[in-house]
């Protein structure tokens, strides 16, 4: 049992090795079957790089568009279609990684440079300077967006992706509203000052 299936082993080996030539010439048919053969190789490469399936699903994705553009520098002197395919997904994995890390670290350098500074100076002086009366009329000024958004933020304690994913709106939209809020509530403290 093991010579059959070193043999099918062998076999798909081969059967992949020419369906990647096929792939270099456009053919589309070969793309769909390398990909029914190969699949569960691209998916666990990238999966265990990425650790989630959404993300390795894409990164599989990417993976064979990468396949169907360069298919042609597969050499089977320097290893297996397999071997290859698992490399191809396991550096997307890598690079995708990589690059939502990255994403991460600017948003988060970001935001402690220009977002929080500028307005934790507004809400300390709502909050020393000012009584509730004060801080109400401040607050009554702003759209109801606005409030929301800033109720979720500053009263809260959530970050801004926190809460846009709970107002279901995108990230930007929660850091322009609270902007725009702080903007107004800046205005309101300087004509009451």
């Amino acid at each position: 049992t093991e010579a059959k299936a070193a043999a099918l082993d062998r076999d798909l080996r081969d059967r992949c090795g020419v369906l990647l030539g096929l792939i270099a010439s456009g053919d589309d048919r070969a793309m769909v079957e390398l990909m029914l053969v190969t699949r569960p190789v691209v998916f666990a490469a990238a999966l265990r790089v990425l650790g989630d399936r959404a993300r390795a699903e894409d990164t599989a994705q990417e993976t064979y568009f990468q396949v169907w553009t360069s298919a042609g520098t597969f050499d089977s002197d320097r290893g297996t279609p397999h071997a290859w395919l698992a490399t191809l997904a396991r550096r997307r994995a890598i690079d995708r990684s990589r690059s939502d890390t990255a994403s991460a670290r600017r948003d988060t350098t970001y935001t402690a440079s220009h977002f929080d500074r500028d307005h934790d100076g507004v809400w300390e002086a709502v909050w020393t300077n000012a009584d509730n009366d004060l801080l109400t009329e401040a607050l009554i000024e702003l759209t109801s967006l606005q409030r929301s958004a800033v109720d979720l933020v500053y009263f809260q304690g959530l970050s801004c992706r926190e809460a846009a994913e709970r107002l279901g709106v995108p990230h930007a939209t929660v850091k322009t509203r609270v902007r725009d809020a702080v903007l107004r509530l800046r205005l309101h403290l300087a004509r009451t000052a």
